[in-house]
């Protein structure tokens, strides 16, 4: 393994900034750990030397003016952009896993709209929250946090207003009707597919995935239960009978299919420790007969299920096929043809457009303040020591 070089350095020094506001030029303490990394220590040591040109030059703490109690716009614009990382990388990731929980069945799809729906809400909000804050609503508050931080020696005044340098600029919030309306969007393209279910009065099929199902479509049944099988490797082959075939529409009945899992292996199967004793949960595919006249019907099935796995025997160095039979029965209540497809696709569609709506707000505001960091940067005094570079 290649080793990686650390180059560490503690900054402790003044930041100056001219307000732009009253025009004051002003000072505070300001202090960092910086690392940089590399192959060679002279790659670690080059690295810190950029890590810390840029934090120098854009980095900042959150101080008012002494004079005036302005929070600098580039002061404000960093503080804005840490939230929206954290918001991000929330969005990105937790919202991404209820996808793929939600997509493979591991959570009911109904229920992970609805709580992606909750979760897309909190982000939006927190956006909304970050970028509509207004650090100088209150000059007067921020006025005596400077007194106090000129008090403990952690403020200064260099120069008292120089109207001619002041730029004018002012903080206040980001809030534009394009971010709300795309925040709007995505929270509500988070549920779709429930509020199409809603209000298209669609039946909920809880054994199923997905759970909407109509004529025409195919949703997968998992048997209760489940094979160990070398690599997840199985296949099976099942069987369904209607149990309430006399109730519906003519030839209904002989129409359903089902369908399972097929996968071969040979004589030999290469395998790693960890993939020798997998748990599958057997499953069918029940395909609908395409008949408009079994909308909004009661189908009771019978399913049935032979597997056919490799397993592990006890010495856990050879294996041998086995067979292994499942049983289940579920009612299926019918909504309209073709409404399971329907409802799957409005489910992918709002799910991925209202997570990657909500990150791209996120993104791009994070993008449109980075303009604003170091903008009213002015001297930085006592720069850095030179930083020893370790593996």
């Amino acid at each position: 393994m290649a080793t990686t070089y650390k180059a560490t350095q503690k900054v402790s020094c003044w930041k100056q900034h001219r307000c732009a506001q009253c025009g004051s030029l002003f000072r505070y303490a300001f202090g960092r750990t910086l690392v940089g990394q590399g192959a060679t220590a002279e790659q670690a040591s080059k690295n810190l030397e950029s890590v810390t040109t840029k934090a120098l030059a854009t980095d900042s703490d959150l101080h008012p003016c002494p004079q005036c109690g302005m929070i600098q716009p580039d002061m404000s614009a960093q503080s804005k952009r840490r939230s929206l990382l954290w918001i991000l990388l929330a969005t990105l990731v937790l919202g991404f896993l209820l996808v793929i929980l939600g997509a493979s069945g591991a959570t009911p799809p109904s229920n992970t709209a609805w709580i992606l729906a909750l979760f897309g809400l909190l982000m939006a909000a927190a956006t909304y929250f970050v970028l509509g804050r207004n650090p100088n609503a209150d000059p007067r508050a921020n006025l005596a946090k400077a007194a106090a931080a000129v008090t403990n020696g952690r403020l200064a005044v260099d120069e008292v207003r120089n109207q001619a340098e002041a730029s004018r600029s002012r903080v206040g919030s980001a809030v534009g009707l394009g971010l709300l309306v795309t925040l709007g969007v995505s929270v509500v393209a988070l549920p779709l597919a429930e509020l199409m279910r809603a209000t298209s009065g669609w039946p909920v099929n809880p054994d199923f995935h997905f759970p909407v199902v109509g004529p025409g479509d195919t949703a997968r049944f998992s048997f209760a239960g489940s094979i160990t099988a070398v690599k997840s490797t199985w296949n099976g082959i099942g069987r369904v009978q209607v149990a309430n075939g006399l109730e519906l529409p003519l030839e209904a009945a002989a129409g359903f299919r089902v369908t399972s899992h097929t996968e071969t292996w040979g004589s030999t199967i290469r395998v790693k420790s960890s993939e020798k004793n997998n748990s599958v949960t057997p499953y069918v595919d029940v395909e609908v007969p395409n008949l408009p006249a079994l909308a909004g019907k009661q189908v009771r099935l019978k399913l049935s299920l032979r597997t056919n796995f490799p397993s592990m025997e006890s010495g856990g160095s050879s294996w041998r096929e086995r067979t292994q039979d499942f049983a289940g029965d579920t009612t299926l209540v019918l909504a309209s043809p073709g409404a399971g497809k329907t409802y799957e696709t409005l489910w992918y569609f709002g799910t991925i457009v209202g997570v990657l709506g909500i990150s791209t707000v996120a993104f791009l505001a994070r993008r449109n303040l980075a303009q604003l960091l170091g903008t009213t940067l002015n001297a930085v005094f006592a720069p850095p020591s030179q930083p020893a570079a370790h593996p």
